[in-house]
């Protein structure tokens, strides 16, 4: 499955009033992103979306989580790209921002035991696959 991601700025940031944004729109901001040895096909195309818009990204900080990130970007101290889904973790401290034309992509894969037929299983792979068609 693929999800577009979505910046994530600071409440009080410029961006954060408006209600989308390109990648050359992030030029000269200052990053904080996930670390690439933890998801490094979306690592990447970060990375090439920005050289695409004509800049490479100034990037403060590496992390592990998708959560210290928005907590981290809530702190004031950068902005950053997230998968849309995360709007949903966090907005009391930020705001969420489209990016207009093309935006980084993450890619996402579901594994289970195939033997195991549980209730639990299959209302786990029933909302995964409701949330996929509503992409």
């Amino acid at each position: 499955m693929t999800l577009v991601s979505i910046a994530v700025v600071p409440k009080l940031h410029p961006l954060a009033q408006r209600a989308s944004i390109s990648m050359s729109d992030l030029s000269t901001e200052r990053f904080i992103l996930v670390e690439r040895e933890v998801w490094p096909s979306w690592y990447d195309d970060i990375l090439s979306k920005c050289r695409d818009a004509g800049f490479s990204p100034i990037v403060r900080q590496h992390v592990k989580e998708i959560q210290t990130v928005v907590g981290l970007v809530a702190a004031g101290l950068c902005i950053s790209i997230v998968p849309r889904s995360t709007a949903k973790l966090h907005a009391r401290d930020v705001a969420y921002v489209t990016i207009e034309g093309e935006a980084p992509r993450v890619e996402m894969s579901i594994a289970w035991r195939t033997d195991d037929s549980s209730t639990l299983v299959k209302q786990f792979l029933d909302t995964a696959a409701g949330y996929k068609k509503r992409r």
